[in-house]
Order: structure tokens, then sequence, then C-alpha cells
């Protein structure tokens, strides 16, 4: 894999799979023109540059694009553990210091199109308070919806997230605009709103 990064503290990962069971294709629905899996990277792209961001999938339409890198088939089942997917592109760049830059990863869901650049800031300054090795968000009734920031020591020093415990890990919790689209009523919800 060839990395290309800009000064940055932030390697951005968009992460999405074909085979979704509840919203049929739903990486590849459209929200205002965009598919959201593209709308997610152009959003995270916007928020720490273009080169910084990569698209992890298996999802034959997007291959191809720039920065866009081919999720192997063990890691695109229903139940992979999503920093499973994210260790495995970052772990060959992260030992062989090509990430000697960056501080941390940010994942970003395509699943919620509500989430901006501004969101994305937000949750880097809480993260930049250097008070917690893991951001996350959530909707307003406390679900979590679509962006993750995690220290890239924290996340290598753990060889699943099953292994992390309580006493080791400092999650900062913020609420971020929109909830995940995971059916038809959310999605044309969402559609209704962003267009």
């Amino acid at each position: 894999m060839a990395y290309s990064l800009d000064y940055s503290p932030y390697v951005g990962v968009v992460c999405s799979r074909a085979g979704s069971k509840r919203l049929i294709n739903k990486n590849k629905l459209k929200i205002d023109g965009k598919p959201m899996a593209i709308r997610a990277i152009d959003t995270l792209s916007n928020a720490i540059g273009s080169k910084n961001v990569y698209h992890l999938t298996d999802i034959e339409d997007f291959l191809g694009n720039s920065n866009t890198v081919k999720r192997p088939p063990m890691l695109n089942g229903d139940h992979t553990p999503l920093q499973d997917v994210v260790k495995w592109f970052i772990r060959p760049a992260y030992f062989s210091n090509a990430l000697m830059r960056q501080e941390a990863v940010i994942i970003m869901m395509p699943t919620n199109p509500f989430l901006n650049e501004k969101e994305i800031k937000r949750a880097i300054k809480l993260y930049e308070s250097g008070e917690f090795n893991i951001v996350r968000s959530y909707d307003s009734d406390g679900k979590e919806n679509g962006l993750y920031i995690i220290s890239l020591t924290f996340l290598m020093r753990h060889q699943t997230m099953g292994e992390i415990k309580d006493y080791d890990t400092y999650t900062g919790a913020i609420f971020l605009k929109g909830k995940e689209i995971h059916t038809s009523e959310e999605y044309d919800y969402a559609r209704s709103k962003l267009g």
C-alpha cells in the first residue's frame, strides 16, 4: 500500500462495504446527488485534507478512486469489528514509520450524512484537549453516530478491541448532529433534510 500523506496529525479512514442487509447498497445511496460513502470522504477531506483520507471498501464501483483501498474478504463480514479493518490498513504504515507525523486516526462512517466539517473539528478539539485516547460521537438519544478519533499508539497497543480494558481507556463523548442510516425510513428522512 502506498501512503502519500500531507503533514497533518491525523489520518482519516472511511469504511464502507457491500452486502448491507437492512438497507441494500446503503453506502451507494445518494444524498444531495452523491453516494453516502463519497459524501463522507469529501466531508472528512475538507476537515483534514484529501491526501490524508483513505476509503477502505469492497464496493467495486468505488475501487479505482484515488486513496481507495480494497478490503480483503476476511474483513467484510457483518460482525467484523471496525477497528480490525482500520488496524489492517494502519499496521504496515505504523510499523514502517510512514505515519511518523500522525498522532491519531479519524474514522468516519458514511451512514451519517449529517456530520459536517464543523462537527469533525469539534471532535478534533475535544481529542486535542489531551484527556482522551478515544473520542466517539453520539446522537441526542445516546447512540453512536459515526465518528471516532483514536490515538494511533493506543490503537496499535491492542491486538483486538476485545483486549482493551476499562482501566486503560479514556474515552471522550461528543454529541454531534444526525443519526446513522440503517433503514429506508431513516434514508428518506435524511434525503428530505439534505437533498
